[in-house]
């Protein structure tokens, strides 16, 4: 069972009282640290475990009958954890935009295998951004080029992908983040740039 005083403040903070959220916040910034430092020590991973305590205060329910620093504890510890595994499969924005003009300017994988491409509009610098995505899908399995193919050139969504390729949806998402992941390794350690 949590403290009256604890309680009093979780109330108070669940009203709109900024004062209450502060002083809420102030009084479990050394659990955010330590928490924080289990993963990583990172700025970001400190923020993410603040707005963990914002979520901690608006879910606690006292009718559990629980301390709120174990419901704390939880939910600052997802939001860390969250965000390290977002910014594990970050892919930089020049990739995206790349693969995105690759899509307007109707990309085709005429064979998977190979990735050729076929436009009837070739110039120099959508010749040198359709290399560039080639290149970087080269790193890439048959089967994850197949599923960046259906998600990012020809529309599919995840469900679809998931149906037309016979396996679970959360599968194809695993593919995709794979796939991503080593986009991103090879850009920071390119062979064949």
């Amino acid at each position: 069972m949590e403290s009256q005083e604890v309680l009093e403040l979780i109330r108070e903070a669940k009203k709109g009282n900024n004062e209450t959220t502060e002083k809420l916040i102030e009084r479990y910034l050394n659990t955010v640290r330590k928490i924080n430092n289990k993963w990583g020590g990172t700025d970001d991973g400190f923020q993410e475990g603040i707005l963990g305590i914002y979520q901690a205060i608006k879910t606690f329910d006292e009718s559990y009958n629980t301390k709120f620093m174990t419901h704390l504890y939880f939910h600052i510890e997802a939001k860390i954890r969250k965000f390290i595994d977002k910014e594990r499969y970050r892919v930089p924005q020049y990739v995206i935009e790349s693969i995105k003009k690759g899509e307007q300017e109707r990309l085709y994988f005429s064979g998977i295998e190979n990735l050729e491409i076929e436009d009837e509009n070739t110039g120099n610098e959508n010749l040198e951004n359709k290399v560039l995505v080639e290149k970087l899908l080269n790193c890439c399995t048959r089967q994850e080029k197949e599923v960046l193919n259906l998600l990012f050139f020809e529309g599919y969504s995840g469900q679809a992908v998931a149906e037309k390729l016979r396996m679970s949806r959360q599968w194809v998402h695993s593919i995709k983040h794979r796939a991503f992941e080593k986009i991103r390794n090879n850009i920071k350690s390119p062979r064949d740039f």
